[in-house]
């Protein structure tokens, strides 16, 4: 009785558990890795153990029938809300991806627009050519000009 094969699914199950519990490595950069694990740990099992003494054994057995039904109904929850909770790290992982790459290019946009001024900069002022009626031979505005612009 206290041995276990194959046949009866247990050892299935605990490999099955150990599998799903061991540590998974995930780097700081790692958002799909991260929700990996969180989604690999998220199921809650109630499955009670209920190995022990002759007595303790009836006595667990007993207590997880009267009570399974309300630890699956509570582990339900929170199973939700941890699949509610990836759900909202997949979206802001998402974001966060779309937001890089926008700034990304309003970077390049910037760094281009930088190359545009820095150019118009070394233009020089006299190879511009005035607007007409603005200047006089003087090089600068007639007072009839001014008071046309006032």
């Amino acid at each position: 009785m206290g041995v276990y094969s194959r046949g009866d699914g247990y050892l299935d199950k605990v490999e099955r558990l150990v599998g799903r519990l061991a540590a998974r490595e995930v780097g700081p950069e790692d958002v799909e890795g991260a929700l990996g694990a969180a989604l690999d740990v998220m199921p809650v099992d109630v499955d009670v153990p209920t190995k022990g003494g002759a007595e303790a054994r009836l006595l667990k057995a007993g207590v997880k029938r009267l009570t399974r039904w309300y630890f699956k109904y509570l582990a339900e929850q929170v199973d939700d809300i941890a699949l509610a909770l990836l759900r909202l790290g997949e979206v802001l992982a998402a974001r966060g991806q779309r937001t890089e790459s926008a700034t990304a290019e309003l970077a390049r946009r910037l760094e281009a627009l930088e190359h545009k001024v820095a150019q118009l900069g070394t233009i020089s002022y006299k190879s511009v050519a005035p607007r007409p009626g603005t200047e006089d031979s003087g090089g600068s505005q007639s007072e009839e000009g001014q008071s046309e612009q006032r």
